[in-house]
């Protein structure tokens, strides 16, 4: 029996942490944003239409009328902010985990540092694509289809799931700036604007959330692949 070389490198076995807990965690969060998203568009709607019938004098609608639909608007836009804020927290926990992850799977170089995964997000203009590269880039060093001796992933196709979620998630943005350009001074005409949009913006937010999940499920599953033991990974 011969002994191993001391002078080659011992192969690593990627230690990888578990993924399916923060994944489920962050799908049942986008999931609630989408379902409270819902309400919300329902609410702007709701408060529309008592506006509207209170303007024309429609018997039966009074002030109290108009303060109850103010009331359950700002409560299912706070609790709709709350989701927000909840699910995105949970999905850049899953991302944190899932990147150190990936430089375990694969030694391929990154386009952007581990900074970037929280940075990308809050950082003006660079957040209009930092985290699609982050996410990106993720993506294609857990696919098991991907060079694990890759230098770096630059040079690599786009992913159309990523692109795909990026773009409609960063519509909805779109939409909230059109209406801030587009005030106008009559209230009626206004809230009308509001529901519409809020509506639209709805059905994007679900599309989105639906990419995301998509994206979850399979860079987790892909990471819960059984790597052979590599003998060494280069990064840059």
């Amino acid at each position: 029996m011969t002994s191993q070389d001391p002078t080659l490198p011992k192969p690593i076995t990627p230690r990888l942490t578990p993924l399916r807990g923060p994944a489920a965690t962050a799908t049942t969060l986008i999931g609630a944003t989408c379902l409270v998203g819902i309400a919300s568009a329902w609410s702007d709607w709701h408060r529309y239409g008592v506006v509207d019938d209170y303007v024309a004098a429609r018997p039966g609608v009074l002030v109290a009328d108009l303060n109850r639909a103010d009331s359950i608007s700002v409560t299912v836009g706070v609790l709709y902010l709350c989701t927000l804020v909840a699910a995105g927290v949970a999905f850049v926990v899953w991302l944190s985990r899932a990147r150190s992850n990936a430089e375990l799977i694969n030694g391929a170089a990154h386009r952007r540092s581990r900074g970037w995964l929280v940075g990308g997000w809050i950082c003006p203009v660079v957040n209009l694509w930092f985290p699609y590269q982050v996410v990106d880039d993720v993506w294609r060093t857990s696919d098991p289809d991907t060079p694990a001796d890759l230098h770096s992933v630059a040079d690599l196709p786009r992913t159309p799931r990523v692109l795909r979620w990026w773009l409609v998630f960063l519509s909805i943005d779109l939409g909230s700036v059109w209406l801030y350009l587009s005030g106008d001074e009559d209230i009626v005409r206004s809230l009308r604007e509001t529901a519409v949009l809020n509506t639209v913006t709805t059905v994007l937010l679900c599309a989105a959330g639906v990419f995301a999940a998509q994206i979850l499920r399979q860079i987790t599953e892909w990471q819960a692949i059984p790597r052979p033991p590599r003998e060494e990974w280069r990064r840059t």
